[in-house]
């Protein structure tokens, strides 16, 4: 394990910004994940049939 203040600035700042790309990635697939979820519920359940 390395600590943080270790590790060179340009390095830690690179790391950084991959990792809030990838959780802003992982965040706008799960919004997307949830309004397909609200979508198919409007669409299978708005009769009341199913």
């Amino acid at each position: 394990m390395v600590l943080s203040h270790l590790f060179p600035e340009d390095m830690l700042r690179a790391y950084c910004l991959g990792f809030a790309e990838t959780l802003t990635a992982r965040a706008e697939l799960e919004a997307g994940s949830q309004a397909k979820v609200r979508s198919n519920h409007v669409r299978l359940f708005a009769d009341g049939t199913a």
